[in-house]
């Protein structure tokens, strides 16, 4: 919701560029049950988002290179084994329903996954 110049590319402050970093860091810390809590200002969140660094699923922000890895290992199960449940995929990263189900409904949304009943399958 803002206008600029093509040739504009927004850049960080040192100071903000530390403060996505250490988010960053945070997020890699836990991949696969990233902390929801100490994001940083939305302006920080929305160069991210817009650079891939990080990727929203519903309520929650993943690591691009988590959630690359979660979905190339989500997709390739898929492949082999047909459909998955979210208590499969929660198993699969040891984490939590609320990280598995926000990733599952993003695959969803995405058009990667289709749910059918209680799994999902590949579109």
């Amino acid at each position: 919701a803002m206008i600029a110049l093509a040739s504009h590319s927004p850049v960080l402050s040192e100071e903000e560029q530390r403060i996505a970093d250490a988010y960053v860091a945070f997020l890699r810390a836990m991949p696969y049950a990233p902390p929801v809590d100490g994001t940083p200002r939305p302006e920080i969140m929305e160069y991210l988002l817009t650079r891939e660094v990080i990727v929203r699923a519903g309520d929650v922000f993943f690591a691009a290179d988590a959630y690359i890895d979660m979905v190339t290992r989500i997709t390739a199960r898929l492949r082999e084994k047909g459909p998955i449940t979210l208590a499969e995929v929660r198993d699969m990263f040891g984490t939590s329903r609320r990280y598995a189900q926000a990733l599952l409904e993003h695959l969803d949304a995405e058009r990667v996954t289709k749910r059918v009943g209680d799994a999902r399958v590949l579109r």
